[in-house]
């Protein structure tokens, strides 16, 4: 699979299915199936989905995060390299629950 060419497309998909007001359409599909097949455009569509689902569930119940996808909690806070990143991925581990 050529990534670069439809490295845009699954976002646009994500985006479409996520965000009130906007629709998936007919030439968004088209494009997906010239990159997935049917089975797994299925799976794509049923992941994204479930991600929608639970993040309204939390959302509703005001479900705390379990800290398994930390992240910044402000702009300020975000790593400004990569390195940066990986550093504060690293002194986080020594924090995390066992």
């Amino acid at each position: 699979m050529d990534w670069q060419k439809c490295s845009g497309i699954p976002r646009s998909y994500l985006e479409a299915m996520t965000i009130t007001g906007r629709k998936v359409s007919a030439e968004m599909i088209a494009q997906l199936q010239t990159f997935f097949d049917e089975d797994t455009l299925i799976e794509l569509t049923a992941l994204i989905a479930f991600q929608n689902l639970s993040a309204k569930f939390n959302t509703a119940l005001d479900v705390p995060a379990q800290g398994l996808c930390r992240l910044p909690l402000s702009s300020s806070a975000a790593p400004q390299t990569a390195a940066d990143a990986l550093n504060s991925d690293s002194a986080d581990e020594a924090n995390r629950p066992k």
